[in-house]
């Protein structure tokens, strides 16, 4: 379940119940996406597991903090040698493709929760 609360000093606001990946991912968190780039598989509104000890997988959705960027993005994330090609799932948008030395981290999303 998802429980809205008052946000604590860290701003968190929402908690998900999960006990089974909080067992296996200790540090496991999770964002909510506010863009539609990667429907219809996860949707505005979803929120996402990570965990910073899971990196992003090629092939697979992942969320990415680029270099000099506010926020993070939600692709497939594809290395390739130098480049990583971040891919949306939705096809109104085209890839876009970074220096591998402009992604800060990229975790691989493990879960999807659509409240």
């Amino acid at each position: 379940f998802i429980q809205i609360n008052t946000p604590n000093d860290q701003g968190v606001s929402e908690f998900i119940e999960a006990p089974t990946l909080a067992a296996r991912y200790p540090d496991a968190f999770a964002l909510r996406i506010d863009g539609d780039s990667m429907a219809p598989t996860i949707q505005p509104g979803d929120l996402v597991v990570l965990s910073s000890s899971v990196s992003a997988r090629p092939g697979q959705p992942a969320v990415v903090q680029l270099k000099d960027q506010i926020g993070v993005t939600c692709k497939i994330f594809r290395p390739e040698d130098d480049t990583v090609h971040l891919i949306p799932a939705n096809t109104a948008y085209s890839p876009t493709d970074y220096a591998r030395t402009d992604v800060l981290w990229a975790y691989a999303v493990l879960a999807r929760v659509r409240a």
